[in-house]
């Protein structure tokens, strides 16, 4: 059994009632993100983090490379598509544009 003390890192979501917890037990900003029309927001959401894996695969599969006190990765080509990726993504999600 896993102690809860890894498993909860804020209390703002233990319900600590014996009852289960209703939708309104969620903060705000939580409920609006299960809300149905919020799905293309947390479809955002979602990509963003594996965006984000993605990027720390890539440059840790590879070790970075010194020649002629150049600096460079492998990977570099698709370590830059994923940054703009990330960038496209977060930009649209603050922004909205």
């Amino acid at each position: 059994m896993i102690p809860i003390a890894l498993l909860v890192k804020n209390l703002d979501f233990v319900n600590f009632s014996p009852n289960p917890p209703s939708f309104t037990d969620f903060p705000l900003s939580l409920r609006c993100i299960l809300n149905r029309k919020a799905r293309p927001v947390h479809k955002i959401i979602v990509d963003l983090f594996n965006i984000v894996a993605e990027f720390s695969v890539l440059l840790t599969s590879a070790d970075w490379i010194v020649e002629r006190a150049v600096v460079y990765h492998p990977n570099m080509d698709k370590v830059e598509e994923c940054y703009q990726h990330f960038r496209e993504y977060s930009n649209f999600l603050y922004t909205g544009e």
